[in-house]
Formats: structure tokens, C-alpha cells, sequence
């Protein structure tokens, strides 16, 4: 009786000790798989090249392989979560820094499809794994709002927040697809437009899984910054110099209504707001009502900001400490694109961010009949 109790012990011991090990054991299984990425386009032959551009480790890895009739494949090892990368075509061989025609693929474990009847790289479909099929079927969704969407991960016009239509879609998308690695990547970009206290809900439903993975830590990194600049916080301070070096403090600005524009003069679509900024800054400057533009010029870079300010016809207050992405103020705020701005009531909290356009004027406008408002009563 004492060895068959001894044994028992033995046993669940090595059991329990298996059990520990498990995990690890699954991990590397996983993380030694590898994938493969299987392509047809039409029938191009040589010197048409295919490239695989990729990081892993922070290390960016390129691969080639020449096509032969339009097929090509690449193997590899594939990372524990989906990598984010891009497949380039070039029909001449020629430097991968000129080539434009491509597309961004998920790489991870399993077989990846390429196929397009067409000589591009840019119109192909890629389906065949978890997360690319995510993104086509997300893209099916969105209907022909994605049909130009071949570098990016979400479709260009949803940084333009009117697009309602396109940004409920995101959301649904988001929440009915929690398990999905694709959705950290839609729901990054789609945090540049939308507020901390819309942002979050979505990501606390994102699995475990997704938000312990590299791109779902960045994610919680990102929104942390967010909080900071949430609608109705107090907006940072900053102090920056103006065009003439005179040190301009956010705080001074109290007591009015204020638009923070980050902005730079390198920025297309950013000088394309210009017109509507200028347009709703001269109806209601006399009425309370100012802006304060932020440039992310680069340190080499004033005459640029200078002439642009002057080209565009800024007539208020621009400042910029000509630091590009690395200024403080870019920091403290969150910015990961522009243009991008905060409306702030006249006690320097947030009311609004990412306001363009028509929803822009119309929020100004809403301000102004509330202020006049609460001057009557």
C-alpha cells in the first residue's frame, strides 16, 4: 500500500510538471511553424521580381524571388502573433526603393494565397490565413470606400471623421472580431480620430491574447497617452516660440475658446484644411473665439514654416519648436498623425478633437449659440 501511494505521488508529480511545461511546449510549436506565401499574377516571367519586406524583432527582413510564368513563393519562420508587412512587385528588376506596386500582407503561420488575373501586386487578392481573411472580409464591409486602400491598413478616408458610415462600420467590425489580431491595427488608426472615452470600451474587448501581443501593448501605450487629451480634461500646458521667437504660453489664451492645430507645412491634407480654418476664424475671432497652430516642421525647416504660414494666409497665432515628431508638445498630446486638433472651452478643457471641415464649422458654431446663451440667462 505505502509503494502504490509512493508511486501515486511520483506520478502526479511528473504530471503536474508536464502540465507546467505545457505552455512552452505549445509556444515553440507555434513560434517554429512557418508560413508560406504562395502568388500568381497573370503571367509575368522574368525580370519581374516580387519583394517581402518585413520587421520582426524591431530588424527589418527582405526577401526576393524572381517570378516564373507569374509564380511565386516565399518560406519562412513565423513570429507567435501576425507581422505586419508588404509585397512589392517590380517588373524590371530595378531598385525596390523606386517600386510602388504593392500591397500589405499579414505573415503568419500557414499557407498565404496571392492571385491576380491583372499584372499588379496593388489589386491582388490575399486570403488563406486568419488574419488576411479578417482584413478582406472587414474590407467587404466597407464596399468601395477600400477599393484605393493598397498600403494602408484601414481605408485612407476614414481618417476624415464625418465618414460616420465607415467609422460604425470599424467599430462593429472591431467589436464582433475581439479574437482578431487585424482588429489592434484598425483600431490603432481608427484612435487618431476618436476620443480616449471612445477608443477604450473597444479595446477592453479586444481577448487577452490580442492585447498581450507586441501590437496590442503599443496599442494600451497609445491610449494611455490619449487620456491625457480626453474630452473634458485639462488640455497640457505648452510654451512654444512664435514666428518672431516670443515665448507663447496655452495658458494665456484662457478664457476663450481655443483650437490647438497641429499642422506642418510639409502636410498636403494639412494645408487643405487651411481654407476652412480661415474660413471659421474670421467669422468668430471678434466672438471669443482664437487658434493656436503647432508646427511639426523638421529643425531645418523654419523658412518652410515661415512661407507657408504666409503662402496660406495664417493671420493668428503659430508657434513651433521645429522639432518634427520629437517635440515635447507632440509627445504630451499623443499625436501620431496630423493634421490633428483639440477644441477647448474657455477654461482650457477638451470639448472636441479631430474637427474638419464642415463638422468643424458646425461645432464652432454650436459653441458660439451656447456661449451667447449662457450670456443671456
Amino acid at each position: 500500500m505505502l509503494q502504490i501511494n509512493l508511486l501515486s505521488k511520483i506520478m502526479k508529480k511528473l504530471f503536474l510538471s508536464l502540465l507546467a511545461f505545457w505552455p512552452m511546449f505549445t509556444f515553440g510549436q507555434y513560434a517554429a511553424a512557418g508560413f508560406t506565401i504562395h502568388g500568381k499574377i497573370k503571367a509575368l516571367d522574368m525580370p519581374a521580381v516580387v519583394y517581402l519586406v518585413y520587421e520582426i524583432n524591431e530588424k527589418e527582413v527582405k526577401d526576393s524571388v524572381t517570378l516564373n510564368n507569374g509564380i511565386f513563393t516565399f518560406r519562412g519562420k513565423a513570429s507567435p502573433v501576425p507581422l505586419y508587412g508588404y509585397l512589392m512587385l517590380n517588373r524590371n528588376r530595378g531598385s525596390l526603393a523606386r517600386n510602388y506596386d504593392s500591397k500589405a500582407v499579414y505573415i503568419e503561420r500557414g499557407t498565404i494565397l496571392v492571385t491576380n488575373t491583372a499584372e499588379s501586386i496593388a489589386t491582388a487578392t490575399i486570403s488563406g490565413t486568419p488574419t488576411n481573411d479578417d482584413r478582406n472580409t472587414y474590407q467587404a464591409l466597407q464596399g468601395p470606400l477600400t477599393q484605393a486602400a493598397t498600403h494602408t491598413k484601414v481605408i485612407p478616408d476614414e481618417t476624415h471623421k464625418p465618414q460616420d458610415s465607415g467609422i460604425t462600420t470599424t467599430e462593429k467590425f472591431i467589436t464582433s472580431h475581439p479574437q482578431s489580431f487585424y482588429t489592434v491595427d484598425l483600431l490603432s488608426d481608427l484612435s487618431k480620430i476618436l476620443d480616449y472615452n471612445e477608443a477604450m470600451p473597444l479595446y477592453n474587448a479586444l481577448k487577452m491574447a490580442v492585447k498581450q501581443s507586441p501590437q496590442g501593448k503599443k496599442l494600451k501605450e497609445q491610449l494611455d497617452k490619449m487620456k491625457a487629451v480626453a474630452i473634458g480634461t485639462l488640455a497640457p500646458e505648452f510654451e512654444l516660440p512664435d514666428t518672431t521667437g516670443k515665448m507663447i504660453k496655452l495658458s494665456a489664451m484662457r478664457g476663450k475658446y481655443v483650437l490647438i492645430d497641429f499642422w506642418a507645412s510639409w502636410c498636403a491634407p494639412c494645408r487643405g484644411e487651411s481654407p476652412n480654418l480661415i474660413k471659421v476664424y474670421n467669422k468668430y475671432k471678434d466672438k471669443n473665439f482664437t487658434i493656436i497652430s503647432v508646427s511639426l516642421d523638421m529643425p531645418a525647416a523654419r523658412a518652410n514654416w515661415i512661407k507657408a504660414i504666409k503662402e496660406d494666409g495664417l493671420t493668428w497665432t503659430q508657434v513651433s519648436d521645429l522639432k518634427y515628431w520629437k517635440s515635447d508638445v507632440v509627445q504630451r498630446y499623443g499625436i501620431k498623425s496630423i493634421p490633428q486638433n483639440f477644441l477647448l472651452d474657455p477654461n482650457g478643457r477638451v470639448i472636441a478633437r479631430s474637427l474638419r471641415g464642415e463638422e468643424f464649422e458646425n461645432k464652432v458654431a454650436a459653441v458660439m449659440v451656447q456661449q451667447a446663451k449662457n450670456k443671456s440667462e
